[in-house]
C-alpha cells in the first residue's frame, strides 16, 4: 500500500493477442509490480469484488467482452507510479489491431472520497464504508453530489481527450 492512500482504482478492458495467454500476462505484472502484489489467477467479476481480492492487482473476466478478453483491475489505493508500470506492462500483450476493429473496450477511473478529511469529521463512516451506519447520509450529502458534479463537468470538458484514448 503506498503512503498516499487515496482511494483510487482503474479498470482498463482490453484484448490480448491471440498468442499470448492470461497466465503469461499475470507472470509479466508480477515481475513488474512484485509477485505479491498480484493475485496468481483469473477472477471472475463477481468474485474479483471480494473484500480479500482488493488489495491485489488481478485479471478478470468480464462478461462484455467477446472470446480472450479481459479486464486489468488495480489494487485499491493504488499509486500512480504502479498503475503506470501496469498499464505499460500490459500494452505490449494487447491486440491493438483487434481493439481498432471493436469498441467493446474501455476503461474506468474509481476515485474514493470516504478517506477526504471533511467527511470523516462529518459522517460516520468508518474503515469499510460498506457497514457503515453513516453511509446513506455520506452518499447524499450535499458536498459529495457537488464533488460529483466538478467530476462530470470537467470530464465533459475532456471528453474528446478521453475518447482519442479509448479505442473506436
Amino acid at each position: 500500500m503506498s503512503e498516499n492512500k487515496t482511494d483510487l482504482g482503474i479498470e482498463l478492458e482490453f484484448y490480448p493477442l491471440e498468442s499470448r495467454t492470461h497466465g503469461e500476462i499475470l507472470g509479466a505484472l508480477g515481475e513488474v509490480l512484485g509477485e505479491d502484489k498480484v493475485h496468481p489467477r483469473v477472477l471472475g467479476y463477481t468474485e474479483s469484488k471480494q473484500p480479500r481480492y482488493t488489495p491485489f492487482w488481478r485479471l478478470v473476466h468480464d462478461g462484455s467482452l467477446s472470446y480472450h478478453g479481459i479486464e486489468l483491475v488495480s489494487a485499491k489505493f493504488a499509486p500512480w507510479d504502479e498503475i503506470e508500470k501496469a498499464v505499460n506492462c500490459v500494452r505490449i500483450f494487447t491486440d491493438l489491431n483487434r481493439m481498432k476493429r471493436n469498441t467493446d473496450c474501455g476503461y474506468h477511473v474509481h476515485i474514493g472520497l470516504s478517506h477526504k478529511y471533511h467527511f470523516k469529521r462529518h459522517y460516520d463512516i468508518g474503515e469499510n464504508l460498506g457497514e457503515s451506519r453513516g453511509r446513506r447520509s455520506f452518499l447524499k450529502s450535499r458536498n459529495v453530489k457537488e464533488f460529483d458534479l466538478r467530476i462530470n463537468e470537467n470530464y465533459a470538458y475532456f471528453q474528446p481527450v478521453f475518447d482519442a484514448l479509448v479505442s473506436r
